[in-house]
């Protein structure tokens, strides 16, 4: 599905577009729309899809903000407008006032009677003459959280403003997250992207995002998407596992992991290190179990060392890691899994040996390396709701 600017007499008016998975656009008319730009975050955004003038447009209530300055507000972007007709028609256009928000692309992940809550994936920076700059949701909030990381302990003034920022979108204040935006905004003195500057002048680093992409026509993938709700939400966990797994943070924290486990993979009890001259990396990978920065992302209790076929199953929801009582973890195929393996001959019975609990001899010596039960609690209820 995908929210997109339409030219409308002056200003230009967001629509919803396309369907997900069994939930088409009409089912969303009336539902107040909150936006989930971080798995653990979430914003109201004050404004419902109605069928209006023949469309179906997304129209503000009181105290509401339209989609483009949301956005721009908690990404710290340039300002974008909705005017099509004034923006730039060079190549670059990302700049204050010169360019529009032209589509986003989105997952549905949950409704109820009078809600839904919406996940932006990508979004798709535009100029006059529809050349987009595609910009991936979990890259650009990933590097907005290390800023906010950064800034936590420093008293330099735009420390506390980046702070300011943080405290504005956790408190889910609109009108707060766009008084601190441009308050970063005025002390950078930029009207191009200050993100990259701001990360870099606290000591932010910016080799864990990728390099911008190149500009192009907007596809039309992502309009119709027939993927679950489930595998969604496994697919964008797993984008933020990846920006979790780069820059030097992400290399101290897979060295401890291993060394925590000895190399010994949590599920299996196999111990995979480097074999001696003939191997380059040993067999295991550290996994981390929340990606996302608003839980102590790089501690060795968000993490489990795992062989490198569990690290696929684990990351595509395949395998699930349960806390019980008295500090046990039990390993589980979810049943969804199970009976969608069945249907395609998909062997579960490697798995299957080690269904259970999970031999204490498997976890690290020293107990405060175990996984956290809270943020396994977290992982699971997050993709199933449990």
């Amino acid at each position: 599905m995908r929210i997109s600017l339409r030219t409308s007499g002056g200003r230009g008016e967001y629509e919803l577009v396309g369907h997900h998975d069994a939930v088409q656009k009409s089912d969303l008319y009336g539902r107040r729309l909150h936006y989930e730009i971080a798995p653990d975050i979430v914003i109201d955004g004050r404004c419902v899809p109605r069928w209006a003038q023949a469309k179906p447009r997304l129209r503000l209530e009181k105290g509401g903000m339209h989609l483009h300055r949301v956005l721009a507000n908690v990404l710290l972007l340039p300002r974008p407008i909705r005017e099509i007709r004034r923006v730039a028609s060079g190549a670059d256009f990302l700049r204050d006032g010169t360019y529009v928000l032209k589509d986003v692309d989105i997952d549905v992940v949950d409704s109820t009677d009078d809600r839904a809550t919406v996940r932006p994936t990508r979004l798709w920076l535009a100029n006059r003459t529809g050349e987009a700059i595609p910009m991936d949701m979990p890259e650009r909030m990933a590097l907005v959280q290390s800023v906010w990381e950064q800034a936590r302990t420093r008293t330099d003034r735009r420390s506390m403003l980046v702070q300011e920022h943080e405290n504005a979108v956790t408190l889910d204040d609109l009108t707060k997250i766009e008084i601190a935006a441009n308050k970063i905004r005025s002390a950078m003195r930029q009207e191009d992207d200050m993100l990259p500057a701001l990360a870099t002048a606290l000591g932010t680093p910016v080799e864990a995002v990728e390099a911008s992409p190149s500009v192009g026509p907007v596809p039309d993938t992502g309009v119709e998407d027939s993927t679950s709700f489930v595998e969604a939400t496994v697919r964008q966990i797993a984008k933020w596992r990846k920006v979790a797994d780069r820059g030097a943070p992400a290399r101290r924290f897979s060295e401890q992991v291993l060394r925590a486990y000895n190399f010994k993979c949590i599920v299996m009890g196999i111990h995979l290190p480097k074999l001696p001259a003939v191997t380059v990396s040993p067999g295991t990978d550290a996994a981390h179990i929340l990606p996302w920065a608003r839980y102590n992302l790089n501690s060795v209790s968000n993490g489990l060392c795992l062989c490198k076929l569990c690290h696929w199953a684990f990351d595509n929801g395949v395998l699930r890691i349960t806390p019980q009582q008295r500090g046990e973890y039990y390993v589980s195929v979810p049943d969804k899994v199970r009976q969608i393996a069945q249907r395609s001959g998909f062997d579960l019975g490697w798995l299957d040996r080690y269904q259970g609990v999970i031999p204490s001899e498997n976890l690290p010596p020293t107990s405060s390396d175990w996984p956290s039960p809270e943020y396994l609690t977290a992982l699971n209820k997050k993709i199933c709701g449990e």
